[in-house]
């Protein structure tokens, strides 16, 4: 028989952002203890949900590993195919697109920084700090816009990535079955969390720095081919303008979520300025490179070609061309 005087522990718990009875139950806790989560939890994967990161766990104080994480997420062909855009895509010339770029970048990585500031003080993600600025339905908005992003640079990569393996097997393999390849790939990375995140990011960027150095070496005599472009029009200026900052606010709307488990005293100004470092002094080269691959592609055949034929995976096979089945090896 069940006891008339025994209450739920909670039971009379409110939700106050929605001013309705809660339920008493802790449904974080509840789906950590089925034994899929478990299992996932003991590989490593994160089974947390939305509520702020405890005290108890927050205790990394490598506060420069948000500087590894950033440089390594910002060390790949997203850049230079943004940079390769403004010389493509607008008909800046390399001056223009790399002034444009620099200006820019300088201005529209502070969001990034500052957000991430947060996340050591909060313990929250970014997008669950969002719910106390815009309230409980407004949030959606933010939420909504942030899911959009990620598509779109994921895509963006998987696209990219696929047409890389394309463009080194000459078309036998082809640019959906490589898209497919990149996007399984990257999702199990997603899946893995955040220390695994850490560890793989320490190390990541290296072989990604190498090839685009080697690209840059096999391929570089021939950046200084540049194309000529005519004076740039305010607008131009503007619409590229627009398209480098849609490149590096977004990452705000993540920021915080790579620094959740920092130690809440961990140095604001320490903080902001790795992270501001990490987004900013890999990204500016990469995509002053891509401005200057972009400019030099309609003096270059073999370049134009490869770009005509699978974008800038083509490009980067066609500078690696000189280096034979090491090139092939670099693109990959």
């Amino acid at each position: 028989m069940s006891n008339p005087a025994y209450k739920e522990p909670n039971a009379n718990v409110l939700d106050e952002e929605k001013g309705l009875p809660g339920s008493g139950k802790d449904a974080d806790v509840e789906v950590a203890q089925s034994w899929s989560l478990k299992k996932f939890a003991s590989l490593g994967v994160e089974t947390g949900g939305i509520v702020p990161i405890p005290v108890t766990d927050r205790t990394n104080t490598r506060i420069h590993g948000i500087f590894t994480l950033w440089l390594t997420m910002s060390v790949n062909l997203l850049p230079i195919v943004t940079g390769m855009t403004g010389p493509l895509g607008y008909g800046l010339g390399l001056r223009d697109s790399s002034l444009i770029i620099l200006f820019f970048s300088i201005l529209c990585t502070v969001p990034v920084a500052y957000l991430a500031t947060l996340g050591p003080k909060t313990g929250m993600r970014q997008m669950i700090q969002a719910r106390f600025s815009f309230g409980y339905y407004l949030v959606s908005v933010p939420v909504i816009l942030n899911l959009a992003t990620l598509t779109g640079f994921c895509v963006i990569d998987s696209v990219v990535g696929g047409e890389s393996l394309s463009a080194i097997t000459h078309g036998h393999l082809t640019p959906d079955v490589g898209i497919v390849v990149i996007a399984i790939l990257a999702m199990l990375v997603c899946f893995c969390g955040f220390k695994i995140l850490h560890r793989y990011e320490r190390f990541a960027w290296i072989p990604a720095l190498v090839a685009i150095v080697i690209a840059t070496g096999t391929g570089g005599k021939h950046l200084s081919n540049q194309a000529v472009y005519p004076a740039p029009e305010a607008s131009t200026v503007l619409s590229f303008a627009a398209l480098i900052a849609g490149f590096l606010i977004p990452w705000a709307a993540l920021a915080g979520d790579f620094a959740v488990y920092m130690v809440p005293e961990a140095s604001s100004a320490k903080v902001f300025a790795y992270t501001y470092g990490g987004l900013f002094l890999p990204t500016v080269p990469l995509l002053v490179l891509g401005a200057a691959i972009g400019g030099a592609c309609p003096n270059v055949p073999s370049w134009q070609a490869g770009y005509d034929s699978t974008s800038v995976g083509g490009v980067l096979a066609a500078m690696l061309e000189p280096a034979g089945g090491f090139g092939k090896f670099v693109v990959v």
